[in-house]
């Protein structure tokens, strides 16, 4: 190339994969927003059960976690009968029996 030729500028076409690419953006996007109302539902739905300062005031749970917690553990007291079953339930139990061969 000589010094007085000026290198090729890429072409300001949008190439197949940049396509690709914007529309996965706004298909993100839209994913996004409903995931967000999605978010703001749970959120409603925690502040007004009965239950929810239980799980607002474990500690670390936050204001994701709380009804994450919430939603798995559900409303039904008598699925666990003291600690053992919070455990049981939790997956946090010790486990009495030897797993594997």
């Amino acid at each position: 190339m000589r010094h007085s030729e000026q290198p090729a500028l890429p072409s300001s076409r949008p190439t197949r994969a940049s396509r690709f690419a914007l529309a996965l953006v706004a298909q993100w996007e839209v994913l996004h927003q409903h995931l967000a109302e999605y978010d703001r539902a749970i959120g409603r739905l925690f502040r007004h059960h009965a239950d929810s300062s239980i799980f607002a005031r474990v500690p670390g749970a936050g204001c994701r976690w709380a009804p994450r917690l919430w939603a798995a553990w559900g409303d039904e007291r008598a699925r666990s009968t003291g600690a053992a079953g919070v455990q049981a339930l939790a997956g946090t139990a010790p486990v009495g029996v030897p797993s594997g061969p």
